[in-house]
């Protein structure tokens, strides 16, 4: 069922207060032929059209005299009329043989960006909330008209927190960039959001792959990036992450060896650990691990296998760190 769906006598105030306050120029029409409307991919903030069962909803609906708002329509030149908003709507009245629909119809848009801006913020009102594809598709229009969009503006017109807008258009810029630098982009969002502010193309390449030879995440990075907007020049910039190479090489070992977490042991691993190593100095002779009965030590066997088997990848995982001494490994 869709989220938000606008009847009754107030269905025309939601879209006339959105184009006064946006300044768009429409005229309400009674009777628009449906075969005169079209819908555009490129004038479109919608990416997916309803599905069959949404569709047949809409119908019914219809059928039992639920009202739903006009369709938004883009007088723009082209042969008849651009469907801006009024996707599902227009499908239904379509399946019920309708063959004219009631439309708000919208001129003097500057282009297909504008008419996908327009297109998003009558979307915000009735219908499905729009996907994050289709919300970074509004970011990217709004950004592109003559006089482009704030965050702010961005976040009041598509009803979304500016901080949603901020890390939308983060993620865009890094992808953006990558692109063109030949970087990966397979990256989780908030490590691209930490990566966005880098300026300098070789600084960004070398944290790269940084980022990827550690393993560092979003917060581990943020540090770094904040050490390196308070360097003057491109060299200083570079050498902040050299010197995080160096420092981070024991976790870059970490990651090379294939260890799932570089993270520090947690207390709980330490205290068994210490339990372990308590019992080899308390128990030093093996034999007192040995149970008297032989049906214990036929349930034993294969676990204690087990144990052994662990403990050898453990010091092989140490070894490929640099870890050797038998004395610190068992501290």
């Amino acid at each position: 069922m869709p989220k938000r769906t606008a009847v009754g006598e107030n269905r025309y105030a939601p879209y006339e207060a959105k184009m006064d306050a946006n300044n768009i120029t429409y005229r309400y029409v009674a009777l628009v032929p449906l075969s005169e409307v079209t819908r555009y991919a490129d004038t479109q903030a919608r990416l997916r059209i309803a599905g069959t069962s949404t569709v047949n909803q809409y119908a019914e609906k219809m059928r039992q005299g639920e009202v739903f708002p006009p369709l938004i329509l883009w007088e723009d030149g082209r042969e008849g009329y651009s469907l801006l908003d009024g996707n599902t709507r227009d499908m239904a009245m379509r399946k019920l043989g309708r063959t004219h629909t009631d439309a708000y119809l919208v001129s003097g848009l500057e282009d297909d960006n504008h008419a996908i801006y327009v297109s998003s913020l009558f979307n915000t009102i009735n219908g499905v909330s729009l996907a994050k594809d289709e919300i970074l598709r509004a970011i990217q229009a709004g950004k592109a008209l003559t006089n482009p969009m704030s965050d702010a503006r961005l976040a009041k017109d598509l009803g979304v927190p500016a901080s949603r807008i901020s890390r939308l258009t983060s993620i865009d810029r890094f992808n953006d960039r990558a692109n063109q630098l030949g970087l990966a982009t397979e990256l989780p969002e908030d490590t691209k959001i930490a990566l966005a502010p880098v300026v300098d193309d070789s600084v960004l390449r070398e944290l790269h792959t940084l980022v990827l030879d550690a393993d560092l995440k979003g917060k581990d990075i943020r540090p770094i990036v904040k050490d390196i907007s308070l360097k003057g020049s491109e060299a200083d910039r570079l050498k902040v992450v050299t010197e995080e190479r160096v420092t981070l090489t024991p976790t870059i070992h970490n990651v090379a060896a294939g260890r799932t977490t570089t993270a520090p042991p947690s207390k709980d691993s330490l205290m068994a650990f210490g339990r372990i190593h308590a019992l080899m100095t308390k128990f030093s002779d093996v034999n007192l691990f040995v149970p008297v009965r032989q049906d214990t030590r036929d349930e034993w066997y294969p676990k204690i296998q087990a144990i052994h088997a662990f403990l050898g990848q453990l010091v092989g995982a140490y070894e490929n760190v640099g870890v050797t001494d038998d004395a610190r490994v068992s501290q």
